[in-house]
């Protein structure tokens, strides 16, 4: 193009001159590879500045302290991104509110912090698919004030570019950190740092030189978010779901947040009376108390309550999964749909559910409804569904398909297809009333979603004993049932106390697993010999190009 170009009138005189010319040269010279570098050189970079740590390796591992990161979005007028267009008064308000759940914040505490300028964050991380397959860890942070939801949900974080909603600290591919020799160590080493790091911007303001309205701001970690897996390698705890014992035997426990699985306390039982038994003298889940909880502002009465259980994975992933896929193989177990084979059932299921996603207008992304989808290489198999996003119209659409068949259903099996609709309906309506809502959930929206929530959960047992009643190894109770039962019970404690309740997806992953995806086809598009460094710096390029 430079080639074309630079014989016209005015060519070398206009501003992207030099920037065109640069290219030219790269490409004739055969180093396309520091495109990345130009970009920055010409300002094409969210430019915020690398550093390097110590976290046991053989070189210093790079990351974008938060910081610098902070005073970069300020300097380049869009700090914003991380405001969402919140005012002092808005944090304000949202502390004024957080003190009824958490008076003994330290945020509240004799050296207070100037509230209306207390910036609330949550904390994330998770593996991702990186170069070759491999997994990476991407550790991350958020503004949990956001600009609401597609469907309203006022005040959560899930509108925007997820490039520009969440803010990158650091990546680790799993090499580095997994197998029985390094036990997690440099990972662990870079968590902390990511504490001290965090920790030092709420001990000491950042300067905002060019907000006057926000002249100096802190943030205030209130929480990591993940899935249970990244939950329990980070915290290295002690109490997850990993732990389940047979009921007779006295195990350490499935759950960081109370004393469920331990000899005496069945996790199954997600009554509000024994949850809260079993929260009664309940240690703390961890041998040595994780960086996060060290060097962070923790609320002292709920300090294994900063590792924040996820809606997304639980309920999305887990539970409702588990209804949908549960439910297709009791229709082919009952012979609902009169189909001779059970691949032919998922054909006629897969290609009813496509007329009904047309019909009603509802995303659908799967090519085909598989035994392996559903975790059933024969239909005797225990369903475990990997149904991903499209759990949510997988459910819309058997509530109604149940509904629509359920005349035609025998006498002997109409109650186990009564509480699957139970089950369905419940779930549904809960879901919808949680991305409806906004993020702090009024008194009538919480009572629905404890009603929805506790008949969904009494609806799943009950189809849970009619399999087992007819020997079939269908609805099993596992340690996501007791999980969606924590979510319950906080909403249950804070009704009975009169507590306000955070909407439980503030702190769900759906947007997160969409960054953490962005982040690592960053990983995949870069050499393995600097894949740290190189994808720190492509990720900067990636934000400039859509803030």
């Amino acid at each position: 193009m430079w080639e074309e170009m630079k014989g016209l009138p005015g060519a070398k005189a206009s501003a992207s001159a030099g920037f065109l010319s640069t290219l030219h040269r790269l490409r004739s010279t055969g180093h396309e590879s520091r495109l990345g570098d130009v970009f920055e050189e010409f300002g094409l970079s969210a430019n915020v500045p690398l550093s390097f740590v110590e976290v046991g390796l053989q070189k210093k591992h790079p990351i974008l302290r938060v910081r610098d990161f902070i005073t970069t979005l300020d300097s380049k007028g869009k700090l914003d991104l991380l405001l969402c267009g919140n005012t002092p008064a808005t944090y304000l308000k949202f502390w004024d509110t957080y003190r009824k759940t958490a008076p003994e914040h330290p945020v509240f505490g004799k050296n207070r912090k100037d509230l209306s300028l207390s910036v609330p964050v949550w904390l994330h991380a998770d593996e991702g698919t990186g170069p070759k397959r491999r997994p990476v860890m991407v550790v991350q942070y958020q503004p949990l004030l956001g600009k609401g939801t597609s469907r309203g949900g006022q005040g959560l974080n899930y509108v925007g570019n997820s490039l520009t909603t969440r803010f990158l600290f650091s990546i680790m591919a799993a090499r580095l950190y997994s197998g029985p020799l390094k036990k997690n160590r440099p990972l662990l080493k870079l968590v902390h740092e990511f504490a001290l790091d965090m920790g030092s911007c709420y001990d000491e303001p950042i300067s905002l030189p060019m907000t006057p309205e926000f002249e100096k701001i802190t943030l205030v970690p209130l929480g990591l978010k993940g899935d249970l897996v990244a939950l329990n390698k980070l915290g290295g705890l002690t109490r997850n779901f990993q732990r389940d014992t047979w009921s007779n035997e006295d195990g350490p426990g499935i759950c960081h947040l109370c004393s469920a699985g331990q000899l005496g306390h069945a996790w199954h039982d997600v009554s509000y009376e024994n949850m809260l038994s079993m929260r009664q003298d309940s240690e703390l889940p961890w041998e040595s108390t994780p960086s996060l909880i060290a060097e962070l502002p923790v609320d002292p009465g709920n300090m294994p309550g900063f590792f924040r259980l996820d809606v997304f994975h639980i309920m999305h992933k887990g539970l409702l999964g588990d209804v949908a896929a549960n439910t297709i193989a009791a229709c082919y177990d009952c012979d609902l749909f009169a189909q001779s084979s059970y691949v032919k059932h998922l054909d006629f299921v897969y290609w009813d559910l496509q007329q009904f996603c047309t019909q009603n207008k509802l995303d659908l992304h799967m090519n085909a409804l598989t035994k392996g989808q559903l975790g059933m290489n024969k239909a005797s198999d225990y369903p475990s569904a990997s149904l991903g996003n499209d759990t949510t119209s997988l459910c819309v659409y058997l509530e109604a398909k149940l509904k629509d068949v359920f005349p035609t259903i025998s006498a002997c099996d109409r109650d186990y297809f009564f509480n699957m609709l139970a089950c369905l309906e419940n779930g549904n309506k809960l879901m919808r009333l949680m991305y409806h809502s906004k993020l702090w959930l009024s008194k009538a929206e919480r009572s629905s979603m404890i009603v929805h929530f506790r008949n969904l959960l009494t609806a799943f047992v009950s189809c849970a004993q009619h399999a087992y009643n007819r020997q079939m190894c269908r609805f099993k109770l596992q340690p996501k049932y007791h999980c969606a039962g924590e979510i319950l019970f906080g909403l249950e404690h804070d009704h009975k106390w009169g507590k306000p309740s955070l909407n439980p997806i503030s702190s769900a992953v759906q947007m997160d697993e969409d960054y953490i995806g962005r982040i690592c086809a960053i990983c995949r598009s870069v050499s393995s010999r600097r894949l740290h460094t190189k994808t720190l710096k492509n990720y900067l390029l990636a934000l400039a190009a859509h803030w």
